[in-house]
C-alpha cells in the first residue's frame, strides 16, 4: 500500500464515504504540500461526496473540484436585493492569489471545521470538530501555515504547531485585507517555507 492508499484510508475512517465534509482542498497530493493555509470553514456547500473528486494514484483533483464549485454557485438562489453573484467568491479568489504568490510552494486548503456553512453563525456546536485539522497537521507536518481569520489564528496560537505560522485577517476581509495583500501573503508563506528548510 503507498503512502497515498494509507492516507486516504485514514481518513476515510476520519470523514466516511461517502462524505459530505471537505476536509481539504489542493492539487494532487496532499502529503507533497509544505504549507497550509487554514481559515474557519467552508461557506458554499458542495452538495456532494468529497471523494468523487478522489483519485487514489493522484489525489485530489482540484480541477474537477473547481469546475463544480462554479456549477454550484452559480445554480444558488440570490439572496435577497441581489441582481448576480460572482462565479467565485472572495474568500475564494483571494485564496487563489495567495496560490499564486507561493507557487511553486504547493499548498493545503483547510479550515478549522470541515463543514460547510453559509456563515459562521450558522455551524452549530456540534460540527466544531478540528479533529481532521489536527489528522491533516500530524500527517502531513507542514513547514509553515497561512492562518486567516480570527478563530484561524487564535486556534493556531494555542495549538503552536512545529511549522513558522503567519497570521492574517479573513480573506473575505473589506477593510485593510485587498487582492495585492493576498499575493503577498502567498509570497510570505513561500518564504517561510524556504526558511524552515535551512
Amino acid at each position: 500500500m503507498t503512502d497515498l492508499e494509507q492516507f486516504a484510508r485514514d481518513l476515510e475512517r476520519l470523514i466516511g464515504r461517502p462524505s459530505l465534509l471537505r476536509p481539504f482542498v489542493c492539487d494532487g497530493s496532499p502529503l507533497t504540500c509544505t504549507a497550509f493555509i487554514v481559515g474557519f470553514n467552508a461557506a458554499t456547500d458542495m452538495e456532494g461526496d468529497f471523494w468523487r473528486h478522489w483519485q487514489s494514484n493522484f489525489g485530489f483533483d482540484k480541477a474537477a473540484w473547481f469546475d463544480e464549485y462554479r456549477r454550484v454557485r452559480s445554480a444558488k438562489p440570490l439572496k435577497p436585493g441581489r441582481t448576480r453573484r460572482q462565479p467565485v467568491s472572495t474568500t475564494r479568489k483571494r485564496t487563489e492569489l495567495v496560490l499564486r504568490g507561493a507557487s511553486p510552494v504547493r499548498c493545503l486548503e483547510t479550515n478549522l471545521y470541515p463543514t460547510p456553512s453559509a456563515s459562521a453563525v450558522d455551524l452549530t456546536h456540534h460540527h466544531r470538530d478540528t479533529g481532521v485539522l489536527e489528522f491533516l497537521l500530524e500527517r502531513i507536518r507542514p513547514q509553515a501555515i497561512l492562518a486567516h481569520g480570527k478563530e484561524a489564528v487564535a486556534y493556531m496560537r494555542t495549538r503552536k504547531p512545529d511549522a513558522l505560522v503567519l497570521e492574517s485577517s479573513h480573506f473575505a476581509s473589506r477593510g485593510d485585507f485587498n487582492d495585492a495583500r493576498a499575493v503577498q501573503l502567498g509570497q510570505a508563506l513561500a518564504n517561510g517555507v524556504r526558511e524552515k528548510r535551512r
